[in-house]
C-alpha cells in the first residue's frame, strides 16, 4: 500500500478554494444573522448533525440556523476545511462543538487550551496533517457505505455512487469535468466513454483515499491512468515508488513509457540504471524486447558503466542471438558502439569465439567485418 503524505492537504486546499468561490455548495447555516454557503460532506467529516442531514438527502432544506456564537461556528468550520480550530475562547469552540456533534472539535479545543503556547510550529504542522488525514477517512467512510452520494458515475456498464465535490476535490480530472458548466457538470449521472470501469476505480479510491494499492507490475498502469485522467498526486506517488524499486525487468517494462510527457522523472532514474546495471538487464527474459536502437545508445553512452568492454559486446550478443531477423544495417549500427579498442588481447579471443557461436556453422554474424580480427 502506497500512501500520499500531500494529498489530504491538496484535498482541503481545493475545497476551502471551492467554498471560497462559492462552488459546489451544496448547504447554507445561517449563524448570528449571517448566511454561510458550506458543502455537506465535508462538515460531514466532524459532525455528526451534518452527517444526519448527509443521510437525509434531498428532503432537507438547503438552509438551516445554528445557535452559537459566530466565532465557535467559524472555529470549527475551519478545522473541517483546514485541520486546525480558527481563533474563538474556548466556551465557544465547545459550544459549537456540542451543537454540531463534533468530538474531534472539542478534543482540539482542550488540547488548545491545556498547551497553549508550547507547540512548536513542525508539531502544530504534524498535528494539522494528521487532523486533515482523519477528515479525508471519515469522507472516504461516508463514501463506502454510500451515505450522501449525489453523482453517479458509468463506465463500461459499471456503476459508482460518489459524492460530486469530494470527487472535484480529489481529482483533476472529475474537478475540470464537474466545474466546467458543460452537460456533465449539471445532471445525477455522468456516462464516461473514454476512461476503463478499471481506471475508473482506481481514479475515485485515490481521490477519497490518496492511497493505491499496487505491486510494481500494477504500479506501471496506475501510473499510465494517473497520466492520462490528470492526478497529479498519483502520478508523484507512483514514481516514487517506481524509482525506489528499480531492477532489470522494471526498467525494461518502463521502456514503452519513456517518451510519454510527465514520465520524465521515473524514466531518468531507469535510464540511468540500465547505464548502471546493463550485464544483469542483458539477463533479463525480457531484454530481447529492447528496441535495437535504445540498445545502441546505451553501448554508446559515455555514462556507460562497465567492468570491461567484453561485457557490453556480451549484452550485444545476447540481443543478436534472440532477434535473428535483424537487418544487416542494424546488426552493424549495433557493433559499431561496442568499443573494441579498449578491449585487452584476452577479451578479442572471447569476442571471435562468441560472435562464431553468434553466426552458427562457423559463420560470423552479419556485420561481424566490424569485429577485430587477424591480431588475435
Amino acid at each position: 500500500m502506497l500512501c500520499s503524505m500531500e494529498h489530504p492537504g491538496q484535498f482541503f486546499a481545493e475545497a476551502q478554494r471551492l467554498r471560497e468561490q462559492k462552488l459546489l455548495l451544496d448547504e447554507e447555516v445561517s449563524v448570528g444573522g449571517q448566511v454561510y454557503g458550506v458543502h455537506r460532506v465535508i462538515l460531514a467529516a466532524i459532525s455528526s448533525l451534518f452527517q444526519g442531514r448527509l443521510r437525509g438527502g434531498g428532503g432537507q432544506q438547503l438552509r438551516f440556523s445554528l445557535d452559537v456564537t459566530r466565532r465557535g461556528w467559524e472555529a470549527a468550520m475551519t478545522f473541517a476545511y483546514e485541520g486546525v480550530l480558527g481563533p474563538a475562547s474556548q466556551g465557544e469552540v465547545l459550544a459549537a462543538a456540542e451543537a454540531l456533534g463534533a468530538p474531534r472539535v472539542k478534543n482540539a479545543a482542550r488540547v488548545r487550551s491545556e498547551g497553549h503556547g508550547k507547540a512548536s510550529e513542525d508539531e502544530e504542522k504534524l498535528s494539522q496533517a494528521e487532523e486533515l488525514r482523519e477528515n479525508l477517512h471519515s469522507i472516504e467512510r461516508l463514501y463506502r457505505e454510500g451515505v450522501g452520494c449525489d453523482l453517479e458515475l458509468e463506465a463500461e456498464g459499471y456503476l459508482l455512487r460518489v459524492h460530486r465535490v469530494a470527487l472535484a476535490c480529489g481529482s483533476e480530472f472529475f474537478g475540470a469535468m464537474l466545474l466546467s458548466g458543460m452537460r456533465e457538470s449539471q445532471g445525477t449521472k455522468v456516462s464516461l466513454r473514454t476512461i476503463s470501469s478499471q481506471d475508473l476505480r482506481l481514479l475515485v479510491s485515490f481521490a477519497y483515499s490518496g492511497v493505491v494499492r499496487e505491486r510494481w507490475p500494477g504500479l506501471l498502469r496506475v501510473a499510465q491512468a494517473a497520466l492520462q485522467y490528470q492526478s497529479s498526486s498519483c502520478l508523484d506517488l507512483c514514481q516514487r515508488a517506481l524509482a525506489q524499486s528499480l531492477c532489470p525487468a522494471l526498467c525494461l517494462a518502463l521502456f514503452p513509457m519513456a517518451e510519454a510527457p510527465g514520465l520524465e522523472k521515473v524514466w531518468g532514474k531507469a535510464h540511468r540504471y540500465l547505464l548502471s546495471h546493463l550485464p544483469a538487464v542483458s539477463l533479463c527474459p525480457t531484454f530481447p524486447s529492447l528496441p535495437a536502437t535504445c540498445l545502441a545508445e546505451l553501448l554508446d553512452s559515455d555514462e556507460l558503466h562497465v567492468l570491461e568492454e567484453f561485457e557490453a559486446f556480451l549484452a550485444a550478443r545476447r540481443w543478436l542471438a534472440a532477434n535473428p531477423e535483424t537487418q544487416e544495417s542494424e546488426v552493424k549500427d549495433l557493433l559499431r558502439c561496442v568499443r573494441f579498442g579498449r578491449m585487452s588481447t584476452r577479451e578479442l579471443r572471447k569476442v571471435e569465439l562468441q560472435s562464431r557461436r553468434l553466426g552458427g556453422n562457423g559463420t560470423l554474424v552479419p556485420g561481424s567485418e566490424l569485429l577485430p580480427s587477424g591480431g588475435v
